[in-house]
């Protein structure tokens, strides 16, 4: 008999755990709203034409070819690419200082390395650079020196340029530990 009650006592307490936990779980759900949010169509256009108003016309311009550019064919085969090519470099000479621009380096680059049967890194590389000359104050600089990093480490003839990008990083604090990783172990 006292087998039996011990055993009822420890399913009454298992009991209490799982009520216990289930009601700590259902504290950290959100709550759901009980009335949704009701937005008006004009209000969401005025915050679009206040919103576009704000830009210059490079920044509306980057925007257009931006959106032509989502249009343009995403395969691979070798009419696409050279078309995203032509937009990629049409954004970036048509639309200079913008971020549409800045976002057109860098996927031009992913093009040279990515889309192409043969990735053509000295492309890239080209891109690359010539980004660093126009947006060396670009929140995205520190990204494109470590890809220029990661290219050219390995390429005796860019060795010079690997270790004056490799300075500065160093310099500025800004090499990610997976990089100095890779460098150590390609040492």
């Amino acid at each position: 008999m006292r087998k039996l009650n011990l055993k009822i006592l420890f399913i009454f307490l298992i009991l209490i755990l799982l009520f216990a936990a289930d009601a700590a779980m259902s504290a950290k759900k959100p709550k759901k709203s009980k009335k949704p949010v009701k937005v008006k169509q004009e209000q969401v256009n005025n915050n679009i034409k206040t919103d576009l108003s704000a830009l210059s016309d490079k920044e509306l311009l980057g925007l257009s070819l931006q959106a032509e550019l989502a249009r343009v064919n995403v395969k691979y085969d070798p009419q696409s690419l050279i078309e995203r090519e032509a937009a990629l470099r049409d954004i970036i000479n048509r639309c200079a200082g913008t971020e549409e621009a800045e976002n057109a380096y860098w996927s031009l680059a992913d093009l040279y390395l990515d889309a192409f049967n043969e990735p053509n890194e000295e492309k890239a590389c080209e891109i690359l650079e010539k980004y660093l000359s126009s947006y060396a104050d670009s929140r995205w600089a520190v990204q494109v020196k470590c890809r220029l990093l990661a290219l050219y480490s390995g390429n005796a003839d860019k060795a010079e340029r690997a270790l004056e990008l490799k300075r500065e990083l160093e310099r500025g604090g800004e090499i990610p530990n997976l990089l100095k990783a890779n460098l150590r172990a390609a040492k």
